[in-house]
């Protein structure tokens, strides 16, 4: 492969972009108090699978990692929320 090729597929053609972006998200919705959906998590998920079947050198375990933080993270806060009881329903009127 010749430096140019690969400066290309390392750089713009790479994973790297898209989960930056998916990353950014998580964040921004972590800050707002939302839960990320899980398909994002099962998304990447499907890639880092496919991505190892076809090339066994790519960093998939990081991606497999990312997948288990986040639905553990999503199924912990949607634990939480069911058992904290909400603010409005113990006022009285």
């Amino acid at each position: 492969m010749s430096p140019a090729n690969s400066a290309l597929w390392l750089s713009l053609e790479s994973f790297g972009p898209p989960l930056l972006v998916v990353g950014l998200i998580v964040l921004w919705l972590d800050r707002r108090g939302i839960t990320p959906p899980s398909f994002i998590a099962w998304s990447l998920g499907i890639l880092g699978v496919v991505d190892a079947v076809i090339l066994i050198t790519t960093p998939w375990p990081l991606f497999l990692l990312a997948c288990i933080l986040l639905l553990a993270g999503g199924r912990r806060t949607a634990a939480r929320a069911n058992a904290t009881p909400h603010a409005d329903a113990t006022r009285m009127p």
